[in-house]
């Protein structure tokens, strides 16, 4: 047992993630994390992605060393925004035959293009400013009164809203991403207009030309517009409140991009005006920094689908050139190619600290030799899986063996000791870097293994040890890619 409270024959006896929990100090806490939480309308782009894949692994990593976790998709499918679409969609909507045959990725682009051709439209068309004014005001009612109209631009507003949801499914599932529950920023605009009125009617907040504040010192808060419709900081604080209501957690954690930092100062700062002090301690802002750009041969882009695309192709290449990959079969090389491109989409994003900023690039991604990418990664706990398979008949009863302190095997036990170190301090930082980077080294160390600790040929108890050594780090690399989301690739 070292300083960590670790040992190679407890990683044996209990796993790393059982290891982990034993390991953590306190009672275990609820936690809320939101993330994701895409705007609708929108296709699914790398900002999207990166706060999913953050909270994915902050999610897991709680709930794997025995914290309650519930995770939230909360949608962003109300405000100005969509009043926008509603009113501009009769001018650009295309005819009903081609919306018809068309997928539900391409109804979201061409969502997209409508908000952001109506919104530039708006500032010289002053018809369209009235209706957009109309249809959010007609919108905000409905959700105060509890009565949804039965109109046009309402029954417009749910299909969207169910294009869109079906078009993240599949980028989720894709992903193996699952949440507790979804939410929508629609569902508090009720709860938000009477919040507004609560605190006009206690003197916390009053009204000025432009609307509703709440003086802060010197400073004030927007809680209001003048026609009475709200934003999202009053629909966040009052989906602070419902949630608080539904889980009393000890923690809210929200997984989103860095420049929303004010955002958050402003939501713990009113939650305190209002006399919810204990509750705006709760709140914590992961936030992580911005990827600046992607490229692929097509060109750059944002656009999720289309760099999975890109990824597929030069996944396909490689294994075009893979002795092993060829023996696959068709569906087997299709399933295979995404689940590398999708695998590197993670590890790229893991690997990194979570404020950091970065340009996202194929480049070294399918350059097997690099040793710091999904590709390298994967081809080495294939080989794990290959010497097992090879030598099936030595697996039984392959726990009861001692595993023998070999000078070839001294780094790979370091490289196991240190996975396990650097899983632990992620584990405080929430920073998968730490666990990402640490099982690299593995896999690197792994590649020398299979050379250096022979199985085959060598006498029946060193070969059992050997064996044993390296089927501890194929399970701990499995633990540890599903910590982080990676899908496990067995033969390629």
């Amino acid at each position: 047992m070292g300083s960590t409270g670790f040992s190679l024959s407890q990683l044996r006896q209990h796993g790393l993630i059982n290891l982990l929990k034993k390991a953590q100090t306190g009672t275990a806490e609820n936690i809320v994390i939101d993330y994701s939480s895409p705007n609708i309308a929108k296709r699914f782009h790398v900002g999207n992605l990166r706060s999913t894949l953050i909270g994915r692994y902050t999610a897991k990593l709680n709930s794997s060393i025995g914290h309650n976790v519930t995770s939230i998709n909360y949608l962003g499918d109300w405000g100005r925004q969509m009043a926008i679409i509603i009113a501009y969609w009769p001018k650009v909507r295309p005819s009903d035959s081609y919306w018809n045959s068309v997928g539900d990725g391409e109804k979201v682009r061409l969502l997209t293009d409508c908000y952001v051709v109506g919104n530039r439209v708006i500032e010289s068309d002053e018809q369209l400013r009235d209706d957009v004014r109309r249809i959010h005001l007609m919108m905000e009612h409905t959700k105060l009164t509890g009565e949804e109209a039965d109109s046009d631009e309402i029954r417009q507003w749910r299909d969207i809203v169910k294009i869109s949801a079906n078009h993240l499914n599949h980028f989720y599932s894709l992903f193996d991403c699952q949440f507790t529950t979804w939410m929508y920023e629609s569902e508090e605009s009720g709860r938000a207009q009477l919040l507004v009125s609560d605190l006009l009617s206690k003197n916390l907040a009053v009204t000025d030309d432009k609307g509703t504040i709440m003086k802060d010192g010197d400073i004030f808060h927007r809680l209001g517009r003048s026609d009475g419709t709200t934003l999202y900081l009053t629909r966040d604080i009052s989906s602070l409140l419902y949630r608080d209501k539904l889980y009393s957690a000890d923690k809210y954690i929200y997984v989103v991009e860095r420049a929303q930092r004010n955002h958050f100062t402003a939501l713990k700062r009113v939650m305190e005006l209002i006399g919810y002090e204990d509750l705006a301690a709760k709140i914590v802002h992961l936030s992580y920094g911005r990827v600046k750009g992607l490229s692929t041969r097509k060109g750059r882009t944002e656009v999720v689908e289309e760099i999975l695309e890109s990824g597929k192709e030069l996944a396909k290449e490689w294994m075009g050139k893979s002795a092993t990959a060829k023996e696959l079969t068709q569906q087997e090389s299709e399933e295979t190619s995404l689940k590398l491109a999708i695998s590197s989409l993670i590890v790229t994003e893991m690997r990194r600290a979570r404020n950091s900023d970065y340009e996202f690039s194929w480049k070294r991604t399918f350059d097997p030799s690099s040793g710091n990418n999904a590709l390298f990664l994967h081809s080495k706990y294939s080989r794990l899986c290959s010497i097992e398979e090879t030598n099936r008949a030595m697996m039984d009863g392959l726990d009861e063996y001692p595993i023998i302190e070999e000078p070839s095997s001294i780094p790979l036990i370091s490289s196991l000791i240190s996975l396990y170190s650097s899983a632990l301090s992620s584990s405080h930082s929430m920073e998968s870097h730490e666990l990402t980077n640490s099982l690299l080294s593995l896999g690197r160390e792994c590649g020398k293994a299979g050379v250096t600790l022979r199985v085959k040929g060598s006498e029946e108890n060193i070969a059992r040890s050997r064996l044993a050594l390296l089927n501890l780090a194929k399970r701990s690399i499995e633990e540890s890619m599903g910590i982080l989301g990676i899908p496990l690739i067995s033969k390629m």
